[in-house]
């Protein structure tokens, strides 16, 4: 029976939170003919409730490039983003069924970005973004644990952002999600849709620092494993604050601390700690 249990919850392993996660000022849009690069680090522990003392841990190291250029005089940010992930699995049954750990190249995720609304005195923007994950990762067939998924993901999002008051900004985007199959150690995997909607409220008293707290709804849709349901859609919660420092105008320091909660199905994820320096140039 504990096999079992294990294959259904590792079937949905990679499952969790908003495919394209949205952080805090992402839809701010860019100057045009201006790049801005970020360093990534991301942390984190994938735990079930129903396996004490049994979890797995992420490292995942991430570099981004986004351009900004003119198109029909509206603002269009072009984005790659290029991680590298360590998985290790701790306790005394998840590592035997899932594998021992997982290190290497993450998928890239390239993505476009089109702001129908940019009014940087204001901070009013509106803007839709499409991404696309390519299979290029680290994958063992033999193991569940992967850096990669062997799978291609693609999202659609809408972004905005509106100033509530002097010093508090509203964030809102809701997302779907869609995904190829994928060839696993149990057979193929096929998933339907998925949908989110993240939210921050951002407390911004002068040009120097801000801080932000965010909510994030999803639904993690279904999958099937060689075309048999696995019954394991669910909504749950993800929550998240931090902080952002400029040091000047072209450089951001950025910290990010989030939970997932009441995730029935897979892997849920906490002691999430977001670590992002970013900056601007011609």
């Amino acid at each position: 029976m504990k096999k079992l249990f294990i294959v259904s919850y590792t079937s949905s392993l990679f499952l969790y939170g908003a495919v394209n996660d949205i952080v805090p000022s992402d839809y701010e849009a860019p100057l045009v003919d201006t790049t801005s690069m970020s360093v990534n680090y991301l942390s984190k522990r994938l735990k079930t409730n129903n396996l004490p003392n049994n979890y797995v841990s992420q490292n995942t190291y991430a570099v981004r490039y986004t351009r900004g250029i003119n198109l029909n005089d509206k603002t269009l940010a072009l984005s790659v983003a290029i991680p590298y992930t360590n998985l290790t699995s701790h306790g005394t049954t998840l590592p035997s069924y899932v594998g021992k750990e997982s290190k290497g190249m993450s998928d890239i995720i390239f993505s476009a970005s089109y702001w129908f609304v940019n009014n940087r005195k204001n901070k009013d923007f509106l803007a839709t973004t499409m991404t696309l994950a390519i299979p290029n990762g680290k994958y063992d067939q033999t193991q569940l644990l992967n850096s990669g998924e062997n799978r291609y993901k693609s999202t659609v999002n809408l972004g905005y952002i509106s100033k509530i008051s002097n010093d508090f900004i509203i964030e809102l985007s809701p997302e779907i999600a869609f995904y190829g199959d994928a060839n696993t150690k149990n057979g193929k995997l096929k998933q339907k849709p998925s949908y989110a909607i993240n939210s921050n409220l951002r407390y911004k008293p002068n040009t120097k620092f801000e801080l932000f707290g965010g909510f994030q709804q999803n639904y993690q849709s279904e999958t099937t494993v060689n075309n048999i349901e696995k019954n394991d859609d669910c909504f749950y919660q993800k929550y998240s604050f931090g902080g952002a420092y400029y040091t000047d105008k072209f450089h951001q320091i950025m910290v990010k601390f989030a939970k997932e909660n009441d995730k029935e199905f897979g892997f849920q994820g906490s002691n999430e700690i977001l670590l992002r320096y970013r900056w601007w140039f011609k």
